[in-house]
């Protein structure tokens, strides 16, 4: 397959400043991210309590999350990204240093300010920063370069676990997150937006966009929370932990290139369709199964159907972004994703408190990338 957007890369061409970005830090959050439940087990943590973990996290990105918008209108976006790198990297020093629970429920906040604070300025950047008649194919590279990174990463991170210990994977982590933001340093200034009443996307006009969102922060607890989850109970050993994370990814890499490329007006609402139904019977089939290979394939398959929705939900937030108004509406939309995470977060940590098992999470997920599916295609062809 042929990528020319991959081919050449011209720093003063703003949008590949962005790329590149994303790819290095990618390296280095893919490396961590599908261990952090299996840290968190490993530390001693019930479910319940890895379930609460990743409350706080989005508690603390709820509250913070319209102020860095506000600060990122005052300074620029790629400022206010910069401004997010200490931190990310803080973040990852804190997880290495605590294994209790209540210091690691107070370093949520660090990782949940670094993570506002750096969106604030990227997404906005990449909105002004892509090109109206390159969208989406745009946007497929955009993706397509943090899930590139994550093809390996996930199976260097695991021979990094097997032969060092978290402290190394955690500070390796935290030096290619920081080493990251060097590429932003090229660019202008950008800083627009905040000309609208952020409660204005708070009505009726709005409600299809907010469901869309809202559904798919629920869905994207599925990503960060459950999905490792299982993976974790079902595959013991860090390595092949890292190998099904690497293959989701390659999945993801395989569908954020084709997507871009074949996706218009016209077939949106199939290609959304394919990707929520493929989650679907992926969620459930995870459920049921008890042996590493077959959880390593269904990984593969499951990046390549979530791709093909959540793809399509951030082209059409960049669309309705420039149209409205780029800080306030991803202010809006960063909000109603945080609304969707804690009540899917809320949803796993009560429905196993009282069942001791998973499965309503399952339903619960499957029936939110369902509506977010949904809300989608009503909010594309607005």
């Amino acid at each position: 397959m042929h990528f020319p957007s991959l081919r050449k890369i011209d720093l003063h061409e703003e949008v590949n400043e962005v790329f590149i970005h994303n790819f290095v830090k990618s390296l280095g959050l893919s490396m961590v991210s599908i261990f952090i439940p299996m840290y968190l087990l490993d530390a001693n943590f019930s479910i319940i309590q890895v379930g609460l973990f990743f409350f706080f996290y989005y508690v603390a990105d709820l509250i913070v999350t319209i102020p860095s918008y506000h600060v990122s209108g005052k300074i620029g976006y790629k400022r206010v990204s910069l401004l997010s790198a200490p931190f990310l990297v803080g973040y990852y020093m804190l997880l290495r240093s605590f294994t209790d629970p209540v210091p690691l429920y107070l370093a949520t906040f660090v990782g949940a300010t670094g993570k506002s604070l750096y969106w604030a300025g990227m997404n906005a950047e990449t909105a002004i920063s892509t090109h109206k008649e390159k969208r989406d194919s745009e946007v497929g590279i955009f993706f397509s370069m943090p899930t590139l990174a994550s093809i390996l990463s996930p199976v260097i991170g695991g021979l990094v676990l097997a032969t060092f210990s978290y402290n190394v994977l955690f500070m390796t982590t935290g030096v290619l997150v920081g080493l990251s933001f060097v590429p932003l340093f090229l660019s202008e200034r950008h800083s627009e937006g905040l000309d609208t009443e952020l409660t204005s996307f708070f009505s009726q006009e709005y409600t299809e966009d907010f469901l869309t969102y809202f559904f798919n922060g629920a869905e994207s607890i599925g990503k960060k929370l459950l999905w490792p989850l299982f993976l974790v109970l079902i595959i013991e050993e860090a390595v092949d932990l890292g190998v099904a994370g690497g293959l989701k990814s390659l999945g993801a890499a395989f569908t954020s290139i084709a997507i871009g490329r074949i996706t218009n007006d016209d077939n949106r609402h199939k290609v959304i369709a394919s990707g929520v139904l493929i989650s679907v019977i992926m969620f459930f089939a995870l459920y049921t199964v008890t042996d590493p290979l077959t959880a390593t394939i269904l990984s593969f398959i499951f990046g390549l159907g979530r791709t093909a929705v959540t793809m399509s939900a951030f082209e059409k937030a960049l669309e309705n972004a420039e149209r409205e108004d780029l800080l306030e509406y991803f202010a809006f939309r960063g909000t109603a994703l945080n609304l969707g995470r804690l009540t899917m977060l809320g949803i796993i940590v009560g429905s196993y408190h009282f069942t001791q098992t998973l499965l309503a999470s399952v339903v619960a997920m499957n029936v939110s990338i369902a509506l977010f599916g949904y809300f989608l295609v009503r909010m594309a062809n607005n």
